[in-house]
């Protein structure tokens, strides 16, 4: 197995939908009063000779997104009024994510909604709220206020300039993030007494900044599982839950093993992020496109025009990476923005394999009985195998004994696997396979071949079917395993 590595693009991600506060400000709401003390005492002097002046202020960070092909940012608004901003909530709802957001780490209420409940008459009394709306083209993208500069000008008024630097992380997720920030400034600096709000945008490098001082956000941790093809594993925010379903679980709705994912605002849906050998889809009313997730060209999948995607594809060298949902209807728009950036995450290493696992092979069928041999439970030791009759024939008893011929490729050729010991016998018993049924047998051939190493395998047995007056018939049937190391 060609072993490659998908490279994460995550270095801090995940932080979709936080805030935070800039460190001019304490962490906790303060009530308008105890704002106006907090303002006047960070007010400070610049250039005496051109008049401008640092200013204080407060800030806060809302991840809202809303992408629009054509939108144009950075865009300014001020807020004067209560009514104003009930008025801006109203109108722009449907372009970006405005409602409330828990955080079930902390338990803090972090959403746009919930950072704007103390805005109320009290507080424009005293104070306006302008918001500074930008665009990244990466989630990781972080910002501070450094600053808000009061500069004079030649009508009386003044021009305000927020000074916000863009950190910048050496990698970063892609996908698009939009960002409301808060900023609060007394009133007497506020619309009423600006001409124009002229934001300065300095871009920094994130690795090794410090955090600002009051930042709060819902941060992220991985999750991963670990089988025959590789470790798969992914960044999710803390407002997730992941569930390991490992080889031979039956968690899965498919696949062989991965992660089975929940928000925690709505665990009644799930996302299935798993590895397999196979996958494959048909059927009308399915649209593909490509889009690059992961560093990877990932084909994302619909079916008959559903709001979202379906499935999402990562083909890779033998195996691949699925993601599947249980449909999703519980999900807000936000959450389904959180898939894609989980997605953007993920990360595959074949270097990192333990187990086994089983490849089909046209071999493992047997038409004429309608048998199919199928193994699970794969170990070094020894497996489960499985016959199965799939199908009704008029046919005889089908037999299947205890023997079995273990083979392993080398280079092109399969080889017999060399008996740890001489004249090794099995005992003469016959397990019967019922009429569209199953049975299973567990298979160990420590005593006859040892543990094996890491490679590919077949295993041999035969089903004897009785045609009457002691006649039969052998039907050998071989099926295919990966062992890893």
């Amino acid at each position: 197995m060609k072993k490659t590595a998908w490279v994460i693009l995550c270095a801090c991600m995940l932080s979709a939908m936080f805030t935070g506060c800039a460190p001019a400000a304490s962490t906790e709401p303060l009530a308008a009063e105890e704002d106006a003390a907090a303002f006047g005492t960070a007010e400070k002097s610049g250039n005496d000779e051109t008049g401008e002046k640092m200013i204080g202020f407060r800030a806060k960070y809302v991840r809202t997104d809303g992408y629009r092909d054509g939108e144009k940012y950075p865009k300014t608004v001020w807020i004067t009024s209560a009514r104003e901003l009930e008025e801006y909530c109203e109108d722009n709802r449907e372009r970006y994510y405005l409602e409330s957001r828990k955080d079930p780490t902390s338990g803090r209420s972090i959403g746009f909604m919930d950072e704007i409940q103390r805005y109320d008459d009290d507080f424009f009394e005293a104070f306006d709220l302008l918001f500074v709306i930008l665009e990244e083209g990466s989630g990781s993208v972080r910002h501070e206020v450094t600053g808000v500069r009061v500069l004079p000008s030649q009508n009386g008024k003044h021009i305000l300039r927020p000074e916000i630097d863009r950190l910048v992380p050496e990698v970063g997720t892609e996908d698009m993030a939009e960002w409301h920030i808060m900023i609060e400034v007394e009133k007497k600096y506020g619309q009423a007494a600006s001409e124009k709000v002229d934001p300065v945008i300095e871009e920094k490098r994130a690795d090794g900044l410090p955090e600002p001082a009051c930042r709060s956000e819902t941060g992220g941790h991985a999750a991963e599982v670990t089988g025959p093809y590789g470790r798969l594993s992914v960044l999710i925010p803390d407002t997730w839950t992941a569930e390991p379903a490992p080889m031979d679980s039956g968690k899965l709705m498919d696949g062989l093993y991965g992660l089975i994912l929940k928000p925690t605002d709505a665990p009644a849906d799930h996302l299935e992020l798993y590895c397999t050998d196979s996958f494959g889809v048909c059927g009308t009313g399915l649209s593909e496109e490509t889009r690059d997730l992961a560093g990877c060209a990932a084909v994302i999948g619909t079916f008959d025009d559903h709001a979202h995607w379906d499935f999402v594809a990562f083909p890779k060298d033998g195996a691949q990476i699925v993601a599947r949902h249980t449909g999703g209807s519980s999900w807000t728009a936000a959450i389904w923005n959180e898939t894609m950036a989980i997605l953007d995450s993920v990360q595959f290493d074949t270097g990192v394999a333990e187990g086994g696992a089983s490849q089909f092979i046209r071999e493992s069928e047997a038409d004429e009985i309608a048998v199919v041999m199928e193994v699970s439970r794969v170990t070094e030791s020894g497996l489960t195998v499985t016959f199965r009759q799939y199908d009704e024939r008029d046919a005889g008893e089908l037999i299947v004994g205890e023997g079995f011929v273990l083979s392993r490729l080398e280079g092109e050729e399969w080889t017999e696997v060399p008996p740890v010991i001489e004249k090794g016998a099995f005992n003469d018993i016959g397990y019967p396979i019922p009429t569209q049924g199953k049975v299973e047998l567990e298979t160990n051939w420590e005593w006859l071949y040892g543990k094996l190493v890491p490679g590919t395998y077949r295993i041999t047995k035969t089903v004897w079917e009785t045609t009457g007056e002691g006649a039969s018939r052998a039907y050998p049937l071989t099926a295919q395993f990966i062992l890893a190391g």
